[in-house]
């Protein structure tokens, strides 16, 4: 909500990214072989970044009918978003 997208990765280390949708770049849905075999995705999302390496942010082992709504979701949000410089 509010052109925000909150990501929560790892057991041991635990982090949190938000990320904001006017900040997005490109988002593709991957699979491997065996991710095509289980029917399932990886969710690649890149957002513009002050830094020179950029922010990745991916969403492993879903299901592929959830990624592909997922970036569907994610690239229509993005695209009525309203870039600001801050």
């Amino acid at each position: 909500d509010g052109g925000r997208l909150a990501l929560r990765e790892g057991w041991w280390r635990r982090r949190t990214s938000f990320l904001l949708m006017e900040k997005v770049q490109s988002v593709a849905v991957q699979d491997g072989l065996f991710d095509r075999r289980w029917r399932q995705a990886s969710l690649l999302v890149d957002t513009a970044s002050g830094h020179s390496t950029g922010h990745h942010f991916a969403l492993r082992w879903l299901s592929r009918d959830l990624a592909d709504a997922l970036q569907a979701a994610i690239v229509e949000r993005a695209a009525q978003a309203r870039f600001r410089w801050s």
